[in-house]
Order: structure tokens, then C-alpha cells, then sequence
């Protein structure tokens, strides 16, 4: 297959022809035998595109601006798999995983990812089923930026015991939600709390603030759990460790009590 520039015309909302450059791939001339006709949809929607484009630079980026330019409607590959995650309808997910090959990280819309976007229903069924064909359990953007943080905002404990056992990042944050612990004390959800700091969560280094959340929400039994869980404070009470920092290399402590997890895990 090789690229090649072509000109198209795309009509606008106001009805005027737009004349645009765009690439499209095309079968070279000596290839035959080929399997099945050239099928766009089901190349856009699975991982070919995505793989292809890695060498374009923000080409999402640059195609969304000319959308808005041209005040259209800009679709991404996974919105198709999305939408049919928020309405409910797990059998024709899993049709487009299975038979149609869809990649399961395909990026959509609002989501950022159909996993995110299950996550953030609680559809642990779904969530399961998008894990089973390969999604990231850590895939980036999107409205809550990870599928963990989707299902700590929306106090999901079957999805985030999911999650949690595929290894997603407890770290994972910035922007409005902080961090997935951060949404577990301010929604006052001790289930979920208690699952984070269970996988390590006590090494985010704002830690304090979690401490100062809970006793603003008036929440005596979170901070309890949270104090309990404190181990910069009992690490600073032994003479011979006050002065090495634990929580500034919180994601490397992480990191390494997740190997050795790996390497001594019992069970299931």
C-alpha cells in the first residue's frame, strides 16, 4: 500500500463546495490475490490507521483545527465503538471487536477511549470485554484523561478492582480531578479508597492534601483510614530515616513494589 495526495470536495454547513488536499492509501499496481476489497471503514476503525499515522506528527490535531475551521463535525475512528459501549449495547461491541477487528484503543470524541468510556458507566461486563481484546488499561485523554480515574470519579468499585488488577497507574492525574485517590476522599468513597491505598496509593506526594480533603469534607472515618495509611509520617518517626525523603520518589517505590508483586504473586 502507498500514500498518495488527492484533492476532494467537502461541502460546508452554509452549502459552498471546499476544495481540500488529502492523503489516501492505495494498493500498489502489481499486488493481486488479495483476501477481501478494499474496505475503508473497517481500515479506519482498526489498528492499521493508528499505526500509520504514528509518523504524523498531531495530525489529530492539525485535521480537528481544519474541522473547526470549516465548521464540521470532526469523527474519530472509535467513535463508533463508543457509542455503542454508552447505549448499552455489549453485543454489538463485542460483534465489532470479534468480526470487524476494531481496535479497541481506537480514540474517540469525549472519551478519549471506549474503555474510558465503560469505566465511567461502571459497565465492568464491557470493561472486561475491551481488556480481553487488548485495550490499554492505562490509555490517555478524553474527558477523565484514564479509564481509572473515569471509574474513581464515578465511585465504580467493580471496575476500578478491574483496573487495578490490569495494573493502571494510581498515579495517573493533573487537571481538575488531581488524581484518582483525590476523587475516592473528596467523594468520601472508603470502598475505593481503601482499594487504591491497598496498591500503593499512600506514595502520592500530596499526600497532606488528601489529609487536609478529609477534614474539610467532615469525614472522620476517611481520615482515619487515611492516617492509618500514612507511612511518610511513621517513616519520619524513626530517627534513622527523618531525613530521606519517601513520597519524592513515590512512582519508583511504585514501580518496584509492583515488580515485586509480579515476580511473588500468589493466587489470584
Amino acid at each position: 500500500m502507498r500514500r498518495r495526495e488527492v484533492s476532494t470536495q467537502i461541502r460546508l454547513k452554509c452549502g459552498r463546495l471546499e476544495t481540500v488536499q488529502a492523503d489516501t492509501y492505495v494498493w500498489n499496481d502489481d499486488v493481486y490475490g488479495l483476501c477481501a476489497a478494499w474496505d475503508p471503514e473497517r481500515f479506519i476503525q482498526g489498528p492499521g490507521l493508528r499505526s500509520l499515522s504514528t509518523c504524523a506528527k498531531d495530525w489529530t490535531t492539525e485535521e480537528r483545527e481544519l474541522a473547526s475551521t470549516m465548521r464540521i463535525d470532526y469523527v474519530l475512528p472509535g467513535d463508533i465503538l463508543c457509542s455503542h459501549v454508552l447505549k448499552n449495547q455489549p453485543d454489538r461491541v463485542a460483534s465489532l471487536l470479534s468480526k470487524s477487528r476494531v481496535d479497541p484503543d481506537a480514540p474517540c470524541r469525549v472519551f478519549g477511549t471506549a474503555l474510558q468510556a465503560a469505566a465511567s458507566l461502571g459497565d465492568d461486563d464491557v470493561v472486561n470485554l475491551l481488556l480481553d481484546y487488548g485495550a490499554d488499561a492505562d490509555g490517555r485523554g478524553g474527558r477523565y484523561g484514564s479509564p481509572l480515574m473515569a471509574s474513581a470519579v464515578g465511585s465504580r468499585k467493580a471496575v476500578t478492582k478491574i483496573l487495578l488488577k490490569e495494573r493502571a497507574d494510581i498515579f495517573v492525574g493533573g487537571g481538575r480531578y488531581v488524581s484518582p485517590l483525590y476523587q475516592a476522599v473528596g467523594h468520601s468513597d472508603w470502598a475505593i479508597a481503601q482499594l487504591l491505598l491497598d496498591n500503593g496509593a499512600w506514595l502520592y506526594e500530596g499526600y497532606e492534601e488528601l489529609l487536609d480533603l478529609a477534614a474539610e469534607m467532615r469525614d472522620p472515618d476517611m481520615k482515619r483510614l487515611l492516617v492509618d495509611y500514612d507511612v511518610q509520617n511513621i517513616h519520619c518517626r524513626l530517627p534513622a530515616y527523618a531525613n530521606i525523603p519517601l513520597r519524592s520518589s513515590g512512582r519508583t517505590l511504585y514501580e518496584a513494589m509492583k515488580w515485586n508483586q509480579n515476580v511473588n504473586h500468589i493466587g489470584p
